[in-house]
C-alpha cells in the first residue's frame, strides 16, 4: 500500500514539474509577479529576468508590452510600483552599484508614464520635490539623468495645473538643475497642460518660450542660444500646425523671443 501511494505521490511531481517546464519565460515571470508583484517588477527593473522573445526591450517597454496585453493586471501593476517607488525612490539598496541604480529609476518612471498608472503617476506628483536633491545626485549626463526622466514622467501625466510655476522656472532657467537642457522639459509641461483651447496651444506655452528667450539671450554664447531657440519654434511649428498669423499674434512685442521669430521667418533660418 505504501508503494501505491510513494507511487502516485512521486507521479504527482513529476507532472508539476513537467508543467513547469513547459511554461514560457513570460508565463513562469507572470506566475512570479501572482505571488510576488513588487519582487517581480523589481527583477525587470534590475535586467536580472530572462523573459524569451521580449528579453532584447528595455526594462520599461518589457513591463509595457507585458501589461498592455494584459489590462486586467494593471491595477495589481500600479500597486507594485507604488510599493517599488515607497521602498527604492529615496534610497539605494547597498547591493547595486551607484551607476546602476540610475539606470533603474528611469526605467521605473518612463513605464509610469507609459502605462498611465494613476497611483504610481499621484506617488511621483507627491513626492517630486522631496527626491530632487538625491536624483540630481545621481545624474551622469543627459542619458543617464533620473531627475530629468521623473520630470517627463510628471509632464505626461498632469489632471491640473499646479505645476505651472514649475515649467515656467524650467523654461527661464530659474532653478538649479544637473544641466542646460531641461528648459525642454519645461516646454513639454505647457504643452501637456490640461485645460488649454482645443486645437490651440496654451497660451501659457508662449510665455515659456518668451521666459526661455530672455534666459537664453544672457547665457554666455547668446548666438547658440538663438539657434537652440528657433530650432525649438521650428518644431513646435511642425508639430501644431496653424496659420502664420496665429504665430506671428503671438510674437508681435519688442521681447527677445519676437525679434527672433521674426528673425526667423525673415531669414528663413
Amino acid at each position: 500500500m505504501l508503494f501505491y501511494i510513494l507511487k502516485i505521490l512521486f507521479s504527482q511531481k513529476g507532472e508539476t514539474a513537467m508543467k513547469e517546464k513547459q511554461l514560457s519565460p513570460i508565463d513562469k515571470w507572470l506566475a512570479y509577479f501572482d505571488q510576488s508583484p513588487t519582487d517581480a517588477i523589481f527583477q525587470v527593473l534590475l535586467g536580472q529576468v530572462y523573459l524569451g522573445a521580449i528579453n532584447i526591450l528595455e526594462p520599461e517597454d518589457q513591463l509595457k508590452k507585458l501589461f498592455r496585453e494584459r489590462p486586467e493586471d494593471l491595477h495589481k501593476f500600479d500597486r507594485a510600483l507604488v510599493a517599488f517607488l515607497e521602498k527604492y525612490l529615496f534610497i539605494r539598496p547597498e547591493d547595486y552599484e551607484l551607476s546602476h541604480w540610475d539606470c533603474v529609476l528611469m526605467s521605473a518612471f518612463r513605464a509610469i508614464a507609459g502605462l498611465d498608472l494613476k497611483g504610481a503617476q499621484l506617488y511621483l506628483h507627491a513626492n517630486y520635490k522631496l527626491a530632487w536633491e538625491w536624483l540630481t545626485s545621481l545624474y551622469e549626463g543627459t542619458s543617464r539623468d533620473p531627475l530629468g526622466t521623473l520630470l517627463w514622467a510628471l509632464a505626461l501625466s498632469q489632471t491640473n495645473r499646479e505645476l505651472i510655476p514649475l515649467w515656467l522656472n524650467l523654461c527661464g532657467m530659474k532653478i538649479k538643475v544637473p544641466d542646460d537642457t531641461y528648459w525642454g522639459t519645461g516646454i513639454l509641461g505647457l504643452v501637456k497642460l490640461p485645460g488649454g483651447g482645443e486645437g490651440e496651444l496654451d497660451p501659457l506655452v508662449f510665455q515659456g518660450l518668451r521666459d526661455l528667450a530672455d534666459a537664453l539671450q544672457k547665457m554666455p554664447d547668446p548666438e547658440q542660444g538663438q539657434k537652440w531657440w528657433i530650432m525649438e519654434v521650428r518644431s513646435m511649428r511642425a508639430r501644431y500646425p496653424h496659420p502664420e498669423e496665429y504665430w506671428t499674434k503671438n510674437f508681435s512685442g519688442n521681447d527677445t523671443a519676437s525679434k527672433w521669430y521674426r528673425f526667423m521667418i525673415q531669414s528663413n533660418v
